[in-house]
């Protein structure tokens, strides 16, 4: 197996590998301190703050 390290730069390019990790396309190295599983935490979480953030706007 070819083991390929890169930086991800934008985030259209973390949810392009998340979507060919899923269809199996390409392997994640889940062990990996600040690999792409945490990149991939931290959008998660970027994601649901602005959705919590335009919910309250829509309350107020």
């Amino acid at each position: 197996m070819k083991i390929l390290r890169v930086k991800i730069l934008d985030d259209s390019a973390v949810k392009l590998l998340k979507t060919m990790a899923d269809m199996n396309l390409i392997a994640i190295d889940e062990k990996s301190d600040n690999g792409f599983l945490k990149v991939l935490s931290h959008l998660q979480h970027k994601k649901e703050s602005s959705l919590l953030g335009e919910a309250s706007k829509d309350v107020n």
